[in-house]
């Protein structure tokens, strides 16, 4: 099971492009956007944290250094404790730093979902015999784009 530190990690690989030593190179955009200078993901179990390749190394050490000490995710949503000391630090490098803060996304724990197709389990009377129906017959044949197939079992 994929942990949540690691779906930010998926998050952090996926929004941008690294260097070699894990910095941000830019976004993985089409345009190639420069990218945030200073990224903090946060999680119940822990921090992830980007720094832009063109940071200073002594700014990023001092980004890296709060970051790391900055308290995991919790509930209600607070801002980050080190948010004004990341701002100043990242001030350093360009007069157009700012901040955004939020939540990445929230999932709920049930979604709804309305569709007149019926979703049948491999373990249930119709999924077995649809398994039955594919073994016998082999899949159906494809139908031009845009049509749908459906089998009744």
């Amino acid at each position: 099971m994929t942990s949540e530190i690691d779906w930010l990690d998926i998050d952090r690989r996926t929004l941008f492009v690294l260097t070699v030593d894990g910095r941000i190179e830019r976004e993985s955009d089409p345009d190639h956007s420069p990218g945030p200078r200073f990224w903090l993901a946060t999680c119940r179990e822990g921090n992830l944290f980007g720094i832009r390749a063109d940071l200073p190394n002594d700014v990023a050490d001092d980004l890296a250094s709060l970051a790391t000490a900055e308290p995991p995710f919790s509930l209600p949503v607070i801002p980050p404790r080190h948010g004004d000391r990341y701002a100043v630090l990242v001030g350093k490098t360009s007069a157009m730093a700012h901040q955004t803060f939020g939540l990445i996304y929230e999932l709920p724990h049930s979604l709804g979902y309305e569709s007149h197709i019926q979703l049948i389990g491999s373990e249930s009377e119709n999924g077995q015999r649809l398994v039955r129906s594919l073994s016998d017959r082999g899949m159906p044949r494809a139908g031009p784009i845009g049509t749908r197939f459906s089998q009744r079992c």
